[in-house]
């Protein structure tokens, strides 16, 4: 849990110093209330995940899994553009509150920063599918 908070940290640390770099925001995203379910063998954490882009605001509960297929889809549809990783994954412990808590706010990191590149919000329907996808 510990290195999850310091990679966490650190990416927002990188943020910080991106924000001067006059990159244009094309939206707003927050990752918040996170939910565990399942049984014991199958649970897994859920966030919602609220972005708006182009004036219209979409809400879903989505999973790391989804985050990483967001990730994916960008990386290959534009390979020339910097994409900005997830927060790391982690086999044991990952239903504590303060990993659980430390994924939130990378993810959330994670999904402001495609919103500083146009090519990645503004030129392609990809985050729109990632919302709208169930």
């Amino acid at each position: 849990a510990a290195a999850a908070a310091t990679d966490v940290e650190g990416a927002c640390a990188s943020w910080a110093m991106l924000a001067d770099t006059g990159l244009r925001v094309c939206g707003e995203a927050s990752v918040t209330e996170p939910e565990t379910k399942g049984s014991a063998i199958h649970q897994f954490t859920t966030y919602l995940v609220t972005l708006t882009i182009g004036g219209e605001t979409l809400t879903a509960r989505k999973r790391y899994s989804d985050f990483e297929w967001l990730r994916a889809t960008l990386t290959n549809h534009f390979p020339g553009i910097p994409v900005w990783p997830l927060p790391r994954k982690q086999a044991t412990g990952r239903f504590e509150t303060s990993f659980i808590e430390a994924r939130r706010a990378g993810l959330e990191v994670f999904l402001r920063h495609c919103l500083r590149r146009s090519q990645l919000c503004v030129d392609t329907p990809i985050l729109k599918k990632f919302m709208r996808a169930k």
